[in-house]
């Protein structure tokens, strides 16, 4: 089989959770991207209704992991969570932010852990399965 790296919402395009090759309890569905529109780095509010996108039902509000680095500054970076909410999962807690899997849960996903791990959860047939965190 050909890994497919695309997520689950694909605009004009259902899957079934069979279609789901990685699991349903191993691929996000949404990930939190808090403060928007205004532009949040590292806990800190940068602008203010700034950021033009971000609606949870956008069909441009395509969500692609490039990391940051720890102070939120550069990209790509080894840090994918609370560094950025420019296009980034982002969050007001401390130490991860939540996401809703395809399986209907909603899981706190640390931003400990490595960056390689996080983002085999994008993937819904990337043909991988992700360790517990």
């Amino acid at each position: 089989m050909v890994p497919d790296y695309s997520g689950i919402l694909v605009v004009n395009r259902t899957f079934s959770v069979a279609e789901v090759a990685d699991g349903a309890s191993n691929t996000f569905l949404l990930s939190e991207v808090a403060g928007r529109p205004d532009r949040y780095q590292v806990g800190r509010l940068i602008s203010t209704n700034t950021q033009t996108d971000g609606g949870w039902a956008d069909p441009s509000n395509e969500y692609i992991t490039h990391g940051f680095s720890a102070d939120g500054n550069t990209s790509p970076g080894t840090c994918h969570t609370n560094r950025t909410n420019n296009n980034e999962a982002y969050s007001f807690h401390i130490g991860g932010a939540h996401h809703v899997f395809a399986d209907g849960s909603v899981r706190f996903v640390k931003s400990a852990i490595d960056i390689r791990q996080f983002v085999k959860f994008i993937t819904r047939a990337g043909g991988d399965i992700v360790p517990e965190n």
